[in-house]
């Protein structure tokens, strides 16, 4: 397995010499080698050699927001050029950074990111973690950036309460969505009034993130990136690296926030309102995966995850007193 692509799958199956048609678009043509990459659960995607480069095609599936990709692709590149270690979005003939299939689907080549990613992180990468995406987070408000509006927000996840509600469930699928109708209720009473807003990744997981020994080496996968709180994206990424086996590990939990808190500190008003995030985070995943489960996306597809650690992590967070 290539280094670095181990998250990333493919729903759209290209033939080598389809490929190699995609690359001319890009002035490539001197394709070595294209692998389709059978992991993750949202796009497809291809690891591409050439002579000189080794890049990633990704095929954008149902579930991105299309108006969102050339905002997310502008942030990407800025981002880049500020020395954020993300993937560099490659331009077409045509100057364009997407390119439009005969299937009608959008894709992009960009480059490839040297590293691996890590289930079972060491205190010290969950330190490098926290403060690489406390450094986004800095520089997300010294670059200009387009405001990209959170397509999985509390309105959404409203939506997707209202027609699980019209379906025939299981007993465990029916107290998750009771659990889920709760914690929106008490969502919706929130009011975040004075919170740092900038550009958010908001799926900060240990598979979109590349580590070169202890150290961050690269950061992808950016496609439901959006405009919120910061400490929104913090509580996904602590849900994320503080847990092992659906249990939470104090260690990396806390080595994460120290290191997202050496490159930037949390403002009162955001440590007051972590917990609640915490929640919110674990509710976004649950809600989600749940829906997925009984809609049956991506069944077919293998890449489905299952909504009941999430419905655990929701329900540790609900009975447990933080004290940041």
């Amino acid at each position: 397995m290539w280094k670095g692509i181990v998250n990333m799958a493919v729903f759209t199956h290209l033939s080598e010499a389809e490929i190699a048609e995609v690359l001319s678009h890009f002035s490539i043509y001197s394709l070595k080698q294209a692998v389709g990459i059978h992991k993750g659960t949202e796009n497809s995607n291809y690891f591409i050699e050439t002579d000189k480069e080794k890049l990633v095609l990704t095929i954008f599936e149902e579930r991105i927001e299309q108006e969102s990709i050339p905002f997310i692709l502008d942030a990407m590149c800025r981002l880049s050029e500020e020395n954020i270690i993300c993937p560099k979005i490659m331009a077409a003939q045509s100057g364009q950074r997407r390119y439009k299939l005969e299937n009608g689907k959008t894709c992009i080549l960009q480059t490839f990111m040297d590293g691996d990613d890590v289930e079972k992180p060491s205190d010290l990468q969950c330190f490098s973690a926290g403060k690489t995406l406390a450094n986004m987070h800095n520089t997300s408000l010294h670059v200009d950036i387009p405001q990209i509006d959170n397509s999985v927000d509390i309105s959404t996840l409203a939506g997707y309460l209202d027609e699980l509600k019209q379906q025939s469930l299981t007993p465990e699928q029916r107290d998750a969505l009771d659990l889920i109708e709760e914690e929106l209720t008490y969502q919706k009473t929130l009011r975040h009034v004075g919170l740092p807003v900038g550009f958010v990744h908001t799926d900060y997981f240990k598979d979109n993130v590349l580590f070169t020994e202890n150290f961050v080496s690269g950061v992808i996968d950016f496609w439901f990136s959006c405009t919120d709180y910061f400490v929104y994206d913090l509580a996904i990424a602590l849900n994320a690296w503080g847990f092992e086996n659906g249990e939470l590990t104090d260690e990396l939990f806390n080595q994460f926030l120290e290191g997202y808190s050496y490159r930037r500190a949390l403002t009162d008003g955001e440590t007051s309102a972590l917990p609640d995030m915490l929640r919110l985070a674990a509710l976004r995943f649950l809600t989600t995966r749940l829906y997925d489960e009984v809609a049956g996306v991506k069944k077919s597809l293998g890449a489905q995850k299952p909504f009941q650690t999430w419905c655990d992590r929701l329900k540790f967070h609900r009975q447990n007193q933080w004290d940041f």
